[in-house]
């Protein structure tokens, strides 16, 4: 199975860069570093020349799903059997397993990837109802059925629109035993709070409205397969907002564009 390793960057810490790239090196026939970091900056947040790695872009950040598209265009010019899908942040742990179970003629199909943090557990597939996007692996006849990665999500809720839309045709996702990913989420960290410790992200006020634009389409385009609206209010409005005013910089900020988020996600008449 030739494989084509695509890592999408954007301003990237060069040190985590490097050790992803390592770790997929000896794997995979070829690592493509997609750069959202736009011109010139771009030149300053490249890794030193290695076998096999190659650099593309437009000199401008075109969100993931478009890199996506674009990285899948090179992926069919070429004789490529799958692409492997990764975040900048991302680590792997026995690549070399994940992919040999893959590759075996008792691997069902699907869409494959690992677990995060903590490596699974047999059976060597377990069915799971999403992916993330690092670390999943797709086919060629998975694209050519399913077409590509929806555009109007620009980071947040590709991984999951890919899933649904591949879930919706027929095809579903395993996480392959034995193997991990360990996945930056954020600044993730734990508070004390009247007895309960509930974690905060940290995230950014436009990557707040983006996460929760995303989540509200994802309601409406999949009503059997996201959790509810309804849900999705109450988790920001009853608990993201209060957890942030407490707990977070950037308070009004980051409130607003929670609701900015939820109002766009909603009006918004098709995905």
């Amino acid at each position: 199975m030739k494989v084509l390793a695509v890592i999408v960057t954007y301003y990237p810490d060069l040190e985590l860069l490097k050790r992803n790239v390592e770790a997929l090196a000896g794997h995979v026939d070829d690592v493509l570093i997609w750069e959202n970091t736009p011109a010139p900056d771009n030149i300053r947040f490249r890794l030193p020349a290695m076998d096999n790695l190659t650099y593309y872009g437009v000199g401008e950040n075109v969100g993931i799903s478009r890199a996506l598209n674009l990285t899948r265009e090179i992926f069919f010019e070429e004789e490529y059997d799958a692409l492997l899908t990764m975040d900048q942040d991302s680590i792997w742990d026995n690549l070399g397993l994940f992919l040999e179970r893959v590759a075996t003629s008792e691997a069902p199909f699907g869409l494959y990837g690992p677990a995060v943090y903590t490596p699974a557990l047999k059976p060597d597939f377990t069915p799971a109802g999403t992916l993330i996007t690092s670390g999943m692996l797709v086919r060629r006849e998975i694209y050519e059925r399913i077409g590509g990665y929806e555009e109007l999500f620009f980071v947040d809720g590709i991984d999951l629109d890919f899933c649904y839309k591949a879930a919706e045709a027929g095809i579903p996702s395993w996480i392959v035993g034995g193997t991990a990913l360990i996945q930056r989420f954020g600044r993730k960290r734990k508070v004390c709070f009247l007895g309960f410790h509930p974690e905060v992200y940290d995230y950014s006020p436009s990557r707040l409205r983006e996460i929760c634009f995303s989540e509200i389409v994802l309601a409406k385009k999949y009503p059997a397969r996201h959790r509810k609206k309804g849900v999705i209010l109450r988790h920001y409005l009853l608990k993201r907002i209060p957890l942030i005013l407490l707990f977070e910089r950037q308070k009004w900020s980051k409130s607003v564009a929670i609701i900015k988020g939820l109002i766009l996600g909603w009006n918004r008449r098709s995905a």
